[in-house]
């Protein structure tokens, strides 16, 4: 090829790289202008996709967006909210929360997830006042009588949290975990009669009820205790060097809910039989129900090194929880299942816990063994079915709606909601 046609051809090549170039610097200005901001309904869309994959992350980050595209937007709080919950940010799911409940005031579901903000945080009167709201504005939806009816026991109101627990079991009267509930919530506020009444009618549904036996136990001999109150203070006053006569004014004045008075007789037991392990135990039976969760604690410890129990484990679990602190919690659990591995209460509670931690992988294997103890088991079910849904095995989580409705069919119905379609 001579020179002056290598030069047209190097010119030729040279004018198209120009003008390539020339156009693809033109491509993302074009793109950009083709290019229409989603709306919020558009990401809350997208995070309702994400969600039902099992994506939850995705989800957060859809739900951020529409935050930004409408800071005023109740709802796009509320939806940030609740993931941010499933995920275990506590912290700032109740900012989310308490924004969307600013916005829009009868907004019942955001102060539902506001108070378990609060109670995952250890904030137990906000988690009480959140309910209380919720309650307000939906006195007759039996998700938000039983949320109510937990805080209300969590701030030991017993007296008060009767009535919304007799709502939700008169609307779901084949509840028995309901039923069990209001049994010892009667017990708590010291009203016998009606505890024994009710937890006679649960061991007739399920006779194998477990907690249900023990705190019917409980409540005759409480009964027995409480009309013999003056009777026990003779008994002491007579009897002073005697542990086993403080201690029984000790239970008297605990049934009665004279918590300080009944602190005062357990620690002369005490000091009278220092090796007494159930001395000790009631003492922490009373600090945990007094609400002096730090005492408890302390006390539990105590009657651990004594002597190890699965029970014991278990309630110190529970006081770990009530203060928000979920890791030790799960410790507690963990160490009362390696006592009993098949110890119902501290399967769900352990269970529970990783749930609203958002570790829903780790919440399957204990409830799948509280399912081969209490196939029934009402709420393990339910929590069951909401950890496959939000781990994305659909198959498992529909297995469980399905089980559900022959047991529960409005919890067979929020669950559903959860499930990817």
């Amino acid at each position: 090829m001579d020179a002056t046609k290598r030069h047209n051809t190097k010119g030729c090549s040279q004018g198209l790289l120009r003008l390539l170039c020339f156009f693809a610097a033109l491509l993302p200005s074009v793109a950009l202008a083709q290019e229409v901001p989603k709306t919020a309904i558009e990401y809350f869309e997208a995070g309702l996709a994400a969600e039902r994959s099992g994506d939850l992350q995705s989800a957060l980050g859809a739900y951020k967006q529409a935050v930004k595209v409408e800071p005023t937007n109740p709802t796009a709080h509320y939806n940030l909210g609740v993931t941010l919950q499933k995920l275990g940010n506590h912290k700032d799911a109740l900012l989310a929360l308490k924004r969307a409940t600013e916005l829009k005031g009868d907004y019942a579901e955001a102060y539902v997830y506001l108070g378990k903000s609060y109670e995952y945080l250890g904030q137990q009167g906000g988690f009480l006042v959140a309910l209380q709201e919720a309650y307000r504005l939906r006195p007759y939806d039996s998700a938000i009588q039983r949320e109510f009816g937990h805080a209300l026991r969590a701030n030991n109101k017993y007296s008060e949290a009767i009535e919304p627990l007799r709502q939700l079991v008169n609307a779901r009267p084949e509840d028995v975990e309901a039923k069990y509930i209001l049994g010892n919530t009667y017990l708590m506020a010291g009203k016998y009669d009606d505890a024994i009444k009710i937890l006679s009618e649960v061991l007739v549904v399920q006779p194998p009820h477990s907690e249900a036996r023990e705190r019917l136990r409980v409540a005759s001999a409480r009964k027995d205790e409480a009309s013999k109150l003056e009777l026990f203070k003779q008994h002491a006053a007579e009897e002073p060097n005697n542990g086993s006569a403080p201690d029984i004014l000790g239970q008297a004045y605990s049934s009665a809910g004279m918590y300080a008075a009944a602190e005062q007789a357990y620690s002369k037991a005490i000091s009278l039989e220092p090796k007494n392990h159930q001395f000790l135990v009631r003492l922490c039976v009373n600090y945990s129900e007094w609400n002096k969760y730090d005492e408890a604690v302390e006390c539990y410890h105590k009657a651990i090194e004594m002597k190890s129990h699965h029970v014991l484990y278990m309630s110190l679990g529970n006081v770990y929880q009530k203060q928000g602190r979920m890791d030790e919690a799960i410790g507690a659990y963990q160490k009362s299942l390696e006592l009993k591995p098949e110890f119902a209460f501290s399967l769900y509670s352990l269970a529970y816990v990783y749930l609203r931690q958002g570790r829903y992988q780790e919440a399957i294997a204990p409830l799948q063994k509280l399912m081969g103890i209490e196939p029934k088991h009402v709420f393990g079910n339910h929590a069951l079915g909401v950890a496959y849904a939000q781990t994305g095995n659909r198959t498992g989580a529909m297995q469980q709606y399905y089980l559900l409705q022959t047991i529960d069919p409005k919890l067979a119905a929020d669950l559903l909601k959860l499930i990817p379609k």
